[in-house]
């Protein structure tokens, strides 16, 4: 059972030591591709069938065992020795003790190296659908809450600074906006992402014949790697584009996360957060925290060192398989899972936040229509430099009241201004990426379908 793949059966194992190092987190980071593994599995024996080297019986007992881990490791997961080193290895012994003979023949034709990529295709496959799926939310969300906000004026600010004039449709819209990019970002790296591997072996590919269209139809990739060597020479970039898009999703969230702690303090009150998105203090009674922001804004952190490790370690080498490739799986697989829950938790913030439009309306000083009194004054023919320097003496005058704001909130038409934010621009946009999210979906629920399906 502690026998390795890569074992000449001499029974010459390595230092205890040297075991430790070179196996590292493997069996705990491997969980998460184990099941992907297993469908890359199915497929490739699909393709062994093809080939004349798996019975159409042996195909469909190989299907069903590997179907039987799947269903067990999302129940209560299947487990990997230390002895073991990874899912790969933990599979195939698995496999081997139920089927015995056949359990060896899952092997024939590929490499672990092909292993790994095709698995970790398919995992950043699974979870960039979920994460686009949770981007799009939030943006509907802050969309919605824009279209609410057409005629709620605010503050703007430049160097945290009381600026010029502004409503809370355009504050919102600009999230929505700065998300719709991230999710350009996002599918473009989906792309990249979603081609097969799976034939390459060790970048070399296999003097068998292997369908290896065959098993990227059966994976449901949009594409093949052609080239095997390549496969492997792609380790690293692949993984530092996916890592690209979700660094600047994160970034996005840590921004808007700022602003949110900034604008729910105490002293602004332009927002009030639910007592259930917030914590307390230990020793101040009076205490809420907005430790859920806070955090979003931190790991901000955690995705960019994810994204300089992977960058750190696959930037310089050579071409072809290097062990060095083992330390990509565990930074990107953190990424996903550090965004994803991101976005969940800022969906929630989004949709519960209470905005008090009487603070934003206060908000609205005198001082922040000085460029708009010196624009006027252009209108009318004044040179621009000479209202500039006579508009601060105006504002002494200036009354700011609900009739004023709403007439300087109408005079802003030009696009993307508080008198016409283009909301309506991102109806389109949002819904192309619905329906890229629902073809996407049905995508991966008809490989699942066909690879429980019988195959020959």
């Amino acid at each position: 059972m502690g026998e390795k793949l890569w074992s000449k059966g001499e029974g010459a194992e390595p230092d205890e030591a040297v075991e430790a190092f070179t196996v590292g987190d493997d069996p705990e980071v491997d969980a998460h591709i184990l099941a992907d593994d297993c469908w890359a599995s199915i497929a490739h024996a699909a393709a062994l069938h093809r080939a004349g080297i798996l019975a159409a019986e042996e195909l469909a007992t190989l299907q069903d065992a590997l179907l039987a881990l799947i269903d067990l490791h999302a129940r209560v997961g299947v487990p990997i020795a230390r002895s073991q080193e990874d899912c790969h290895t933990a599979i195939e012994q698995l496999l081997v003790e139920r089927l015995g003979a056949v359990g060896k023949k899952i092997h024939t034709g590929r490499s672990r190296n092909d292993q790994v990529l095709t698995a970790l295709r398919l995992y950043v496959r699974r979870r960039l659908m979920e994460i686009v799926g949770r981007l799009h939310a939030l943006a509907e969300v802050l969309l919605h809450r824009a279209e609410a906000g057409l005629k709620t004026p605010m503050r703007g600010l430049t160097h945290t600074r009381p600026a010029m004039p502004t409503t809370l449709a355009v504050y919102l819209g600009a999230w929505v906006e700065a998300l719709l990019d991230d999710a350009t970002l996002l599918r473009t790296a989906f792309a990249l992402n979603d081609r097969s591997p799976l034939g390459s072996a060790a970048g070399y590919g296999s003097p068998l014949p292997l369908d290896r269209e065959l098993t990227r139809e059966l994976l449901g990739f949009a594409d093949l790697q052609v080239n095997a060597l390549y496969c492997q020479n792609s380790r690293g970039k692949v993984e530092g584009t996916v890592l690209f898009a979700l660094e600047s999703a994160q970034d996005t969230l840590a921004k808007l996360a700022g602003d949110l702690i900034l604008f729910s303090a105490p002293d602004l009150a332009y927002l009030s957060l639910p007592v259930q998105l917030t914590t307390g203090s230990s020793i101040m009674p009076q205490k809420r925290n907005p430790d859920v922001l806070e955090l979003v804004r931190a790991r901000a952190g955690v995705v960019t060192g994810a994204a300089a490790q992977v960058r750190a370690i696959a930037g310089r080498l050579i071409s072809g398989y290097h062990r060095d490739y083992q330390l990509l799986k565990a930074p990107l697989i953190r990424a996903l899972a550090t965004v994803a829950e991101s976005l969940d938790m800022m969906g929630g913030v989004a949709d519960a936040m209470v905005f008090d439009e009487e603070a934003l309306a206060a908000s609205c000083s005198s001082d922040i229509y000085a460029a708009d009194l010196a624009l006027e004054r252009a209108r009318e023919g004044t040179p621009f430099r000479d209202a500039y320097r006579t508009a601060m003496a105006e504002l002494e005058g200036l009354t700011v009241d609900r009739a004023f704001v709403l007439s300087r909130i109408a005079a802003y038409q030009t696009l993307g201004a508080m008198g016409n934010p283009g909301l309506d621009r991102y109806r389109g946009p949002l819904d192309d990426l619905a329906r890229w999210l629902a073809d996407g979906n049905a995508r991966l629920r008809e490989v699942e379908a066909r690879l429980r399906s019988p195959l020959d």
